[in-house]
């Protein structure tokens, strides 16, 4: 998964912390083959997709920040299929919504 974001911080306190909003741009693709003596399955997805998020980043005044945000969104493109070895590959209905969310704890340098 990649995912890009850009934050408006709504009422800074130390440079970029407190109260923010955030737009995303999240691109998802995955796939898995497997394969024994008996079963074979063949699953795949490219999904692209826009939304909106909240967070909140605290800084102390020592340089330890922490960051807690949640985003939701929605697929604009979305290619999902699944082949189960029968010949016939399936194109699965998956919902269009997109979630993305972080927990972060970190240090800022040169606070």
């Amino acid at each position: 998964n990649v995912t890009s974001s850009a934050k408006y911080y709504f009422n800074p306190k130390n440079g970029v912390d407190k109260f923010y909003g955030f737009g995303f741009l999240r691109f998802v693709n995955r796939s898995y083959d497997y394969e024994d003596d008996s079963v074979f399955a063949n699953y795949s997805q490219s999904r692209l997709g826009l939304g909106v998020g909240a967070g909140f980043k605290a800084a102390s005044d020592k340089g330890f920040i922490f960051d807690i945000n949640l985003g939701v969104g929605r697929a604009i493109i979305d290619n999902t299929s699944f082949d189960d070895g029968n010949g016939e590959e399936v194109v699965l209905d998956w919902p269009d919504i997109m979630f993305t969310g972080k927990i972060g704890v970190g240090y800022r340098f040169n606070n």
